[in-house]
């Protein structure tokens, strides 16, 4: 469970999400996540837990990292991402409901894909 908090004026957004992490062999992994589904027990023991206010779940078909050793050269780390915001947003708050982060030493880019 988490949460994220919007600048003015977008209320707040949580995720439920079921998360693993997987070696790729050798150094590398992999972490992927996706949302879940919660029953009504589930529901009110975070609720209860978190003292959550009324928010909006964000649906989260699927997020991922893939870390890679590049020996010397040091690490790239890749994010996808596919997030649904949910909620009464305007298109230009929509804009990146899918993109690509890659990091490594010598490179940073962003795109939509």
């Amino acid at each position: 469970y988490s949460v994220h908090e919007g600048p003015f004026p977008i209320s707040e957004r949580d995720t439920v999400l079921a998360s693993t992490v997987r070696g790729l062999g050798g150094p590398d992994v992999v972490y992927v996540s996706t949302s879940v589904e919660l029953n009504r027990n589930e529901e009110q023991a975070i609720k209860k837990r978190f003292r959550v206010p009324s928010r909006v779940r964000m649906d989260v078909p699927f997020m991922g990292w893939i870390i890679r050793d590049l020996g010397m050269s040091g690490i790239e780390i890749v994010y996808i991402g596919i997030v649904d915001p949910m909620g009464a947003l305007s298109p230009c708050e929509r804009i990146l409901p899918a993109f690509k982060f890659s990091l490594n030493t010598n490179i940073c880019q962003l795109s939509l894909i």
